[in-house]
């Protein structure tokens, strides 16, 4: 099967991601965040909410890169 673009090192090509997928990615990372946030703020454990901020962190910034690629 040929497309019309090279692949990413790893097989896929980053400004082929559908709009659908760039969407679930910040909806992920905004959720992770309110989460995170939410535990710090009532009390829970704060090692495992600093895990879940950086990790939220990186799928709003993936996000930002793939809009950006996509342009």
């Amino acid at each position: 099967m040929k497309s019309g673009f090279k692949p990413h090192k790893n097989g896929v090509s980053l400004k082929k991601v559908k709009n659908d997928n760039k969407k679930s990615i910040l909806l992920i990372g905004i959720l992770v965040l309110f989460i995170s946030c939410y535990n710090t703020i009532s009390g829970k454990s704060i090692k495992s909410n600093l895990v879940g901020f950086i990790l939220g962190i990186g799928f709003v910034l993936r996000y930002f890169e793939l809009n950006k690629l996509s342009k």
